[in-house]
C-alpha cells in the first residue's frame, strides 16, 4: 500500500501545486473533478498509461502464455 500511496503524493509535492507538469496518475487526478470530470484529458491519459503494457504483452505474448501452460501442468 505504500507505493501506491507514494507513487501518487511524491509527484505532487516536488511538482507542486501549480505545476502544469503531470505524471500519468496526477493527471488522471487533475482531470477529475468533485463533481465532474473532463474525459478529453482522463482518456488519453489512461491510454499512455496502458499502451506501454499492452505493447510489452504483445511482445512476449508468446513466453507469458508458455510459462502460464508450465505452471498448469503437475510434474
Amino acid at each position: 500500500m505504500n507505493g501506491v500511496r507514494n507513487d501518487f503524493a511524491s509527484p505532487q509535492v516536488i511538482l507542486g501545486p501549480g505545476s502544469d507538469v503531470y505524471t500519468v496518475t496526477t493527471g488522471v487526478y487533475a482531470a477529475v473533478g468533485a463533481y465532474s470530470a473532463d474525459y478529453t484529458k482522463v482518456f488519453p491519459t489512461l491510454l499512455l498509461a496502458v499502451t506501454p503494457i499492452l505493447v510489452l504483452f504483445v511482445v512476449l505474448q508468446r513466453h507469458v502464455m508458455s510459462g502460464l501452460a508450465a505452471g498448469s501442468v503437475k510434474g
